[in-house]
């Protein structure tokens, strides 16, 4: 099957690149699908230069009789676009009061050399996320950091993130002044490490019961000021004073709660090992009984990752 496009028309096609340069300004690659512009034919790229603002990538364009013809067409686009945004504001604000207090959001401001860059960045910083955490950007663009960046980073809590990008001396001190971090990088893969680094971060970590040691039970003691004194010997592992413990009656869980103190003959102790005796009181109102087991275990958090 023989494929052909349309030669004789007004030349539409899209975006596959565009760029900020010293010298030329604001430029973009595009490529044409249909129709001729000037010299170039279907699936030709071309530049141009003199736009007023950097398109992305995947945008379309179309050539137009005039540039009146132009204003008129992108006044209009603004118009629904400004309308649509109005719509959104409500549902925005209904979002964020339902924000779920269980996730830890991460916003960052990319701003990049050219629109291949802030694609391949943004694709892969996407993909860190988890349930508990996430990334949001809140803005990507071309060009170097602005004033407006710094501002939109500090009243959202945000990273600004500059990729192949120089900043200004004065950006820097309204950034330190705000508040404001910024990171600079040259190297996609050390922005993406970093990242993953501040996301982890902000994981909670795990919350894992760690066995220190057992005790049986061999005599209560009544003593009037003290309350009862659990007289036990340590059958395997330590009792420390910072131990949690169960009580465990029968092989059912009786009582959990905290050491108020630990002794041995009558002096109080940090630890106790196995196969010594010792003396504990526990607080909270419980009812001991001989042949009880006092499970020692401490509360240990663990580090998450990515």
């Amino acid at each position: 099957m023989k494929l052909e496009a349309i030669e004789d028309c007004r030349a539409l096609g899209w975006v596959i690149e565009s760029k900020i340069d010293k010298a030329k300004g604001i430029s973009a690659t595009l490529i044409v699908e249909e129709g001729t512009e000037k010299a170039a034919l279907p699936s030709a790229p071309i530049e141009i230069t003199g736009l007023n603002g950097v398109p992305n990538a995947g945008d379309k364009f179309v050539v137009v009789n005039s540039e009146k013809q132009a204003r008129e067409i992108v006044e209009y686009r603004l118009e629904l676009i400004k309308k649509k945004k109005e719509d959104l504001d409500d549902n925005n604000l209904d979002i964020f009061s339902r924000n779920n207090s269980e996730t830890e959001e991460l916003s960052v401001i990319l701003k990049c050399d050219v629109t291949g860059s802030i694609e391949a960045i943004s694709s892969s910083i996407d993909k860190l996320g988890k349930d508990q955490v996430k990334l949001n950007i809140l803005h990507k663009a071309v060009g170097g950091i602005t004033d407006s960046d710094v501002l939109l980073a500090e009243a959202s809590s945000a990273v600004i993130l500059a990729f192949n990008v120089k900043v200004d001396s004065k950006i820097r001190d309204l950034a330190k002044q705000k508040g404001v971090e910024i990171h600079t990088y040259n190297i996609i893969y050390e922005l993406i490490d970093d990242m993953r680094m501040y996301l982890t971060k902000m994981l909670k970590p795990i919350t894992r019961e760690v066995r220190v040691g057992s005790a049986s039970v061999r005599q209560i003691f009544n003593v009037s000021k003290a309350g009862n004194i659990i007289g036990c010997y340590v059958s395997d592992g330590v009792i420390r004073k910072d131990s949690l413990i169960k009580v465990v009656r029968g092989g059912k869980l009786v009582h959990e709660g905290k050491l108020k103190a630990l002794r041995r003959f009558k002096d109080d102790v940090k630890e106790v090992g196995v196969n010594f005796e010792c003396g504990v009181s526990l607080e909270g109102n419980i009812d001991i009984k001989v042949g009880d087991i006092l499970e020692a275990y401490q509360l240990v958090q663990e580090e998450r990752v990515l």
